[in-house]
């Protein structure tokens, strides 16, 4: 029979960059029981409501992936900040047994929100649509602020246009004449208050809308994991090392 021996090597090395300066992956915890190593880290953040994209990469000497099916744990996509989070790897259930010298990494990228909500809002505030615009790139929804302008210069014209027609009519006093001014007077604040009713409604929806967008991210730098197979050659004994970057 055939013993597997794996030995245990850690190398800690620091990587600073400008993607990755608000979080921090600490030192892991290494423990192998003969088959299952078990990697225990701490993802520290300076908010607990941010996330993280965290992923594992295992190549040999030469920079060629290693099969990595059995890899379990908190990695992956959305990883909340937290402490003890581990990792589980089955080397044998990967082929790694006796002859292959490996790196493990373990690698982290902060999800960074593709725009402002807040910034969106206040912009929609004065220019109706142009938040949407910033937030649904390459749209043109700042159009939007022609119709909601447009209705506030009519509410506007017609409001003046009855104030002059209602100051007719109060000055009037033949009955004839000043049931036709009351008349006209009434039907310019009735468009007027259409007007305005109209460019309200457009830029509520508006602001409603921007505050209701979901949450989007910018593509990550790495957005996934790329792992190869490599079999084991004999006459060497394997090798586990472990890279953090933060």
């Amino acid at each position: 029979m055939t013993r597997h021996l794996i030995l245990l090597n850690l190398f800690l090395v620091i990587v600073t960059d400008s993607f990755s300066q608000s979080f921090l992956i600490s030192e892991p915890d290494l423990a192998y029981d003969g088959s299952r190593l078990s990697i225990t880290y701490d993802l520290k953040a300076g908010n607990e409501k941010d996330l993280f994209y965290i992923w594992v990469e295992i190549r040999d000497t030469s920079g060629n992936s290693v099969h990595t099916s059995s890899l379990k744990g908190e990695f992956g996509e959305k990883i909340s900040p937290g402490n003890d989070k581990t990792i589980i790897w089955l080397p044998a259930e990967d082929s790694v047994l006796n002859d292959v010298d490996v790196t493990v990494e373990i690698l982290g990228e902060k999800y960074e929100t593709s725009f402002k909500k807040g910034s969106a809002l206040i912009t929609s505030a004065f220019i109706p649509g142009l938040g949407l615009s910033k937030i649904r790139e390459d749209s043109k929804w700042w159009l939007m602020s022609i119709p909601v302008y447009g209705a506030v210069a009519g509410g506007l014209f017609y409001h003046f246009n009855y104030l002059e027609t209602y100051e007719a009519y109060s000055a009037e006093s033949e009955i004839i004449p000043r049931n036709d001014l009351f008349s006209t007077a009434q039907k310019q604040s009735d468009i007027s208050a259409v007007c305005f009713i109209s460019a309200a409604a457009i830029w509520i929806v508006d602001m409603i809308w921007v505050a209701a967008s979901p949450k989007r991210y910018k593509p990550l730098r790495y957005p996934g994991i790329s792992l190869g197979y490599l079999p084991a050659p004999e006459g060497r004994v394997s090798l586990i090392s472990f890279k953090i970057d933060f």
